[in-house]
């Protein structure tokens, strides 16, 4: 089964959202961030 690719778009947005110390204090909103970057490292 293939991987579905994650847009770059989202990628930075999410190096942008984890790069913030108080990011783990924010409810969840868009998307799950860390998640995001864990299946983009794969």
């Amino acid at each position: 089964m293939a991987q579905k690719r994650i847009p770059e778009h989202i990628i930075q947005s999410a190096k942008e959202i984890t790069g913030r110390p108080d990011h783990i204090d924010l409810p969840f909103f868009l998307f799950d961030a860390d998640n995001a970057l864990k299946k983009q490292k794969c």
